[in-house]
């Protein structure tokens, strides 16, 4: 069942990617996991980390005029034309990641501790199932990896 959803979930990526034109013919099954898994991170992220860090405050905008999303953390007072990367928005969710590891003063939060170390943790289960020969690990879903994470250390199931 589990590789049937992982084969439907492949497809689907696929058919999505012919329509916005970005899927070349010689592509193959590999590159189509390969975009599932990437995916599945990013639900690992906006799971995680996105929706603990909206409740600090932060923002995300993805207006028209630009094609990237932006996060952007709280605070920002300046005119939007006059936004550097890095330091009032961020156009990737690596970045905002290397960014909470980084930045002195959210680096010492608690909360962000918390959130850090639950990604970690959770990214390590996941890629423990994915390094197993076992098919499961391309199908876990982002609650499922939180769940067990928190299974594995009960003392993060609070958050």
């Amino acid at each position: 069942r589990e590789v049937y959803d992982f084969f439907r979930e492949c497809l689907s990526v696929g058919r999505e990617l012919i329509k916005k034109r970005q899927l070349h013919k010689n592509y193959t099954i590999d590159f189509l996991e390969n975009e599932v898994k990437r995916r599945k991170g990013k639900d690992l992220f906006r799971s995680i980390v996105w929706n603990r860090l909206i409740k600090l405050g932060w923002k995300y905008d993805c207006s028209d005029t630009n094609e990237k999303p932006m996060y952007i953390p709280p605070g920002v007072n300046v005119e939007k034309e006059q936004w550097i990367l890095g330091e009032h928005y961020f156009d990737n969710s690596l970045h905002v990641v290397d960014f909470l590891d980084q930045n002195e003063e959210w680096r010492s939060k608690d909360s962000t501790l918390k959130i850090r170390e639950l990604y970690n943790a959770c990214l390590t289960v996941q890629k423990e199932y994915i390094a197993s020969d076992s098919d499961v690990g391309t199908t876990l879903s982002a609650s499922w990896i939180e769940t067990e994470t928190k299974k594995r250390k009960p003392y993060l199931a609070n958050y």
